[in-house]
């Protein structure tokens, strides 16, 4: 390679590495921002990292802290960042309903129930936590999305874990009739040899559904 096109391969990679650097540092300043004493500053940084998408992943733990804003718009904006992130906000949103305050509760709520479909499998994820307020909070999220869940939920039922297929069952059946295409793995999963209260938590589901 000649000195020309190291030159030019050197460029790039500087140009690029500034880049990450500086997508790095922005979001540092906006997180910081978040917190700023003027009303408009904190709504601008929260504006802006949801511009950002999922590129402002690092921000999520500071977004969910802003669910408790003062001011209305910045929570909505803060809200609004975090489902920009998408998938990569489905953890620290789940985490964060172990927490003892409420208006983080709440706001972390209602950012779950708006996840898009491409947070389907982070939230079946978050149904084998071993904290129950994550799960019934995964299950409520994946209860709202709906028949797009259902065939991930049901490849669920042929889990080996019996408390993973039990959860996976139960979310299906908090979906109702729209999950019927999954009455197939439904049965598969009543063949499967387990204790009497699990077996009967799963057919109880097939009244759910219709």
């Amino acid at each position: 390679m000649n000195a020309g096109a190291c030159a030019k391969v050197l460029f790039v990679l500087g140009f690029t590495c500034s880049v990450l650097l500086g997508g790095e540092t922005e979001i540092s300043t906006l997180v910081v921002s978040l917190s700023h004493k003027s009303e408009s500053e904190r709504k601008a940084a929260a504006q802006k990292l949801k511009a950002l998408g999922p590129a402002s992943k690092e921000a999520a733990p500071a977004l969910i802290s802003t669910l408790k804003d003062p001011d209305w718009e910045t929570r909505f904006e803060a809200a609004e960042a975090l489902l920009a992130i998408g998938p990569d906000a489905v953890a620290p949103l789940l985490e964060a309903l172990k927490l003892t305050d409420v208006e983080i509760r709440s706001g972390v709520t209602w950012v779950l129930a708006r996840l898009n479909s491409a947070c389907i499998p982070n939230l079946i994820e978050g149904l084998k936590n071993a904290r129950p307020e994550i799960r019934a909070g995964a299950a409520r999220a994946l209860s709202r999305q709906g028949a797009m869940a259902v065939p991930q939920l049901a490849a669920q039922l042929a889990s080996p874990a019996l408390d993973f297929r039990v959860e996976a069952a139960a979310v299906l059946g908090l979906i109702g009739p729209d999950a019927k295409a999954a009455l197939p793995n439904l049965i598969d999963a009543l063949k499967i040899k387990v204790i009497a209260p699990q077996h009967q938590k799963i057919a109880d589901i097939f009244s759910q559904i219709g």
